[in-house]
Formats: structure tokens, C-alpha cells, sequence
């Protein structure tokens, strides 16, 4: 199963630090929305099948790398693919390479943001915060904890929380638990870390999906990881 999308450890919470959580929230949506355009150039994925325990039965290991194509366009490339142990990079580059150009990218970020991601522009519509009452204190700053549901035609589609700095709005951590999911899904929660990316930029440094699902009286659980550095700026239509 290939997986994308979106730790916690609870504050205590301080009527001092209430804070105006609308603004931090839109805050939070205007940075990640100014730093949408830079790509992680690589990619380093673990995606492992667990028991109900989380103890690995299978693990597979790929390296993947983005770059700019001439003319106008995106190319991602497998460097390397392991699944326990064994080579598979000649059977999986088919599945994961290929160049899509930046009009089918946008889109395609587009589509996967509605889905899923609170932070994005087009996901506000819908969308519920609140207050949690818990802050915490890392690296002398106050994160604040922030809950949020989206919601369509009464339909809860996702849920969660988010750590937003105090002072800038700045996204720090999120989970994201999907509650609109196929019917064989019984569980889909992504956790996603932020940090300073590229030359100035605010994105995702790290993510982590965890889930679990099944039929016919059969459950698989999954796990994926996914590392992502070596960020790099594309222009829109350029």
C-alpha cells in the first residue's frame, strides 16, 4: 500500500497563553500556503506490514528523488528499493517513476489537499478549530494545541490536532485522523512534523501513517515513514 499523508505529548493547559485561535490557525494556512511550492527532493521511505503488536512482518525500504525536467516539468526517480533485504528496484521503478508536469502536479496537490490537509487553502471550507487548553514549551517557545474538524453536507471527513507556535501560528506537529476512508479501512491516522525547508521556507520534515484494515475475517496493520530533505523551489507555469 502506498501511503502519504499526516506525537504528541500532552502540555499543561494556561489561561495566560489563550490565544486568538482563529489567527493562529489562518496564520498557519498563510505560511504553508507561501511554502507550497517547494518539493522535497528526496525521499526516504519505510513502509512495513505489522502484526497487532506493531512488530515488523515485512519491511521495504525505498530512496526516491525529485528534480526538475526541461521543459516545465517534475521527474521522480527510484534510486534504490529494498524489501526485506532483497533487491526490488528493477520491479518497482514502473509504480514510482515517471515526470508530470507542473499543471497535473498543482492539480494533483490540489485533489490530495481537499482530502486531507487541514493547513491547505482549499481545505478551509468546512473547517472547525478550537482550543485544547494544553500548551507546551520546546526550544523557548509556546506551542499551543489546537483541535480541528472539516466537515461537507454534515459529514465529518477528517479530524485531529495541531501544535501551532504561540506567537507565529507556525505548524510545528499535526495528526490527522481520516474519517471518510473505504469501508475496508478501519483505521487511518497520519502524523506529520514540520520544520524550515529549502531557503526560507516552512513544510513537512517528517510524516508517519499508521492504519489498519481488512474483510473476510482477515486484518492487515501498515506503518509507513517517510523522511523528506533536499528541498527545492519550482515556479507555477515557468
Amino acid at each position: 500500500m502506498w501511503l502519504l499523508f499526516f506525537l504528541v505529548f500532552g502540555g499543561v493547559g494556561s489561561p495566560a497563553l489563550a490565544a486568538d485561535v482563529q489567527g493562529l490557525w489562518a496564520k498557519a494556512v498563510q505560511q504553508l500556503e507561501s511554502s507550497k511550492h517547494w518539493i522535497p527532493g528526496s525521499v526516504h521511505t519505510v513502509i512495513q506490514e505489522t502484526d497487532s503488536e506493531g512488530q515488523a512482518l515485512s519491511q521495504e525500504v525505498l530512496q526516491v528523488v525529485t528534480v526538475p525536467e526541461v521543459p516545465n516539468s517534475i521527474r521522480r526517480q527510484l534510486l534504490s528499493a529494498r524489501k526485506d533485504g532483497e533487491d526490488v528496484l528493477a520491479s518497482r521503478k514502473e509504480r514510482v517513476e515517471g515526470v508530470r508536469s507542473k499543471e497535473d502536479h498543482r492539480t494533483h496537490r490540489e485533489n490530495q489537499d481537499i482530502k486531507g490537509n487541514p493547513f491547505a487553502q482549499v481545505s478551509q471550507t468546512g473547517m472547525t478549530v478550537r482550543d485544547l487548553n494544553e500548551v507546551r514549551k520546546k526550544e523557548e517557545k509556546n506551542w499551543i494545541k489546537v483541535g480541528f474538524v472539516r466537515t461537507e453536507k454534515r459529514k465529518e471527513l477528517y479530524r485531529g490536532w495541531a501544535w501551532l507556535d504561540s506567537e507565529t501560528g507556525a505548524p510545528m506537529e499535526v495528526e490527522v485522523e481520516m474519517l471518510d476512508r473505504q469501508w475496508m479501512v478501519k483505521s487511518f491516522v497520519t502524523h506529520i512534523h514540520f520544520g524550515k525547508i529549502g531557503d526560507g521556507g516552512w513544510g513537512a520534515t517528517r510524516m508517519s501513517v499508521k492504519g489498519h484494515g481488512g474483510m473476510l475475517g482477515m486484518r492487515r496493520y501498515f506503518q509507513t515513514e517517510l523522511t523528506l530533505t533536499k528541498h527545492w523551489l519550482y515556479t507555477p507555469g515557468s
